[in-house]
């Protein structure tokens, strides 16, 4: 982390596991282009990160609406496409607004459009590994609670920074 607050994607590479795009992307440009599956891979020769870039989510979610009847014909990327479909459905209100993650520990900004202007809310999350699959938790460990506190604390500076203006509850 620098010293203004920012989040260093020096150490970050990735490439995509199935046409290899990635070379050159930060972490703060993989999430904004909504990249999925995105797996911490040391062995990598020229990537520490593997994920599944947007353009190889179309053609996945493409080729599944093509063969919906026979999604469960689709072990391998059923998982990935289900989830995908969901999140395409969704609307950008049903999405975070931003997201704030050290390790393991992520928090969630959500948007809340009030009569007195949009307010904001956070959820926060530790991420884990099931087998291949990756899931969340709101249960948090001994050793995950200072990595809770600095995620809450840089999502509180988020908000207050980000908040709706005029509201007359900020100065």
């Amino acid at each position: 982390m620098s010293a203004d607050g920012q989040q260093n994607d020096l150490s970050f590479s990735i490439s995509c596991r199935y046409c290899d795009a990635g070379c050159g992307l930060t972490a703060n440009e993989v999430i904004v282009e909504c990249w999925m599956e995105i797996e911490f891979f040391p062995g990598g020769i020229a990537e520490n990160f593997l994920g599944v870039c947007p353009d190889c989510l179309r053609e996945m979610l493409k080729e599944a609406n093509e063969r919906t009847d026979a999604l469960h014909d689709l072990p391998v990327i059923a998982g990935t496409v289900a989830r995908s479909m969901s999140m395409a459905k969704k609307s950008d209100a049903t999405r975070p607004v931003h997201e704030v993650r050290l390790g393991r520990i992520k928090a969630a900004i959500w948007a809340n459009a009030t009569e007195n202007g949009t307010r904001h809310n956070v959820t926060i999350a530790r991420l884990y590994k099931d087998g291949d699959e990756w899931k969340d938790s709101t249960s948090f460990g001994r050793e995950d609670l200072p990595l809770v506190s600095k995620v809450a604390d840089m999502a509180h500076t988020w908000v207050y920074e980000n908040g709706s203006q005029g509201s007359g509850s900020e100065s």
